[in-house]
């Protein structure tokens, strides 16, 4: 068995790992959006954002979804999505990254509040604690410090400090 690692061997690991992980996490958003560059999913009658972003509505009152909001919605989904999921790469991979890391918790937090059955929280789960790596060193010093022996505490202060 080996000895467990000190605080500053792992700060050092996770230091010279972070570059990789950030240009993977891009790459995934990046070949996500790629993945909708086809006539199915831009055409709103058969894209699964035009049905994802129609049973958000599924609990709004008839006053609402009586009106051209649906037709709307339905419309311009497939276009967003693919705008958003563009984007989110690109603001990763910028100096200041932290518009990419709000657009990426933003956009999982939609996909993830569909209701059953076309939820993907799944991919959310898969990325979102990658976005770890774009917090700062000294944040991250930070909220261990403020954390104490609590590191669950940590985390939860990261969760909030990134969104």
């Amino acid at each position: 068995w080996l000895p467990p690692l000190s605080a500053e061997e792992e700060a050092a690991i996770v230091r010279s790992c972070a570059p990789a992980v950030r240009v993977q996490l891009a790459t995934v958003y990046a070949a996500s959006a790629l993945w909708k560059l086809n006539s199915s999913f831009a055409e709103p009658r058969r894209s699964c954002a035009a049905v994802f972003a129609l049973q958000m509505l599924e609990h709004l009152p008839p006053a609402v979804t009586a009106t051209p909001l649906p037709a709307l919605m339905a419309a311009a989904a497939p276009a967003l999505v693919l705008l958003v999921e563009t984007a989110i790469p690109a603001l990763l991979l910028a100096p200041c990254c932290w518009a990419g890391v709000s657009s990426a918790l933003s956009f999982h937090l939609a996909i993830a509040a569909c209701p059953p059955p076309n939820n993907i929280a799944s991919f959310g789960a898969t990325t979102v604690p990658r976005l770890f790596f774009w917090i700062p060193e000294e944040a991250a010093a930070a909220l261990r410090e403020a954390a104490g022996p609590r590191p669950l505490a940590a985390v939860a202060m990261a969760a909030a400090a990134a969104i």
